[in-house]
């Protein structure tokens, strides 16, 4: 997967705990959550760095203020480049 700020490879990055967009559909109020695998783009002068990562599926997570990067993006999707968010965005996009 690649950052689709500036393109570069994502690493793994630590585990972190977080709420996936599914599981909040699920239940919505559910307090804890396991670790998990995490992304991150390692290009030191990208926007979004150090307060962000992608999930194994490329769905974007942050604690980014959405004013401070949105521009930076060609096409307003901040889901991982050759993921399957990406994939999903795009089938969206096209429908519309």
């Amino acid at each position: 997967m690649k950052c689709p700020f500036c393109e570069t490879e994502l690493i793994e990055g630590k585990k972190e705990k977080f709420e996936t967009l599914f599981e909040h559909c699920l239940d919505p109020n559910k307090e804890k959550y396991p670790l998990r695998i995490t992304f991150k783009c390692p290009n030191k002068k990208c926007v979004v760095n150090k307060k962000s990562f992608w999930d194994e599926d490329g769905g974007f997570y942050t604690k980014l203020l959405r004013s401070d990067y949105i521009n930076q993006l060609p096409d307003n999707f901040t889901s991982a480049l050759d993921s399957l968010e990406r994939d999903i965005d795009m089938k969206i996009k096209d429908t519309k």
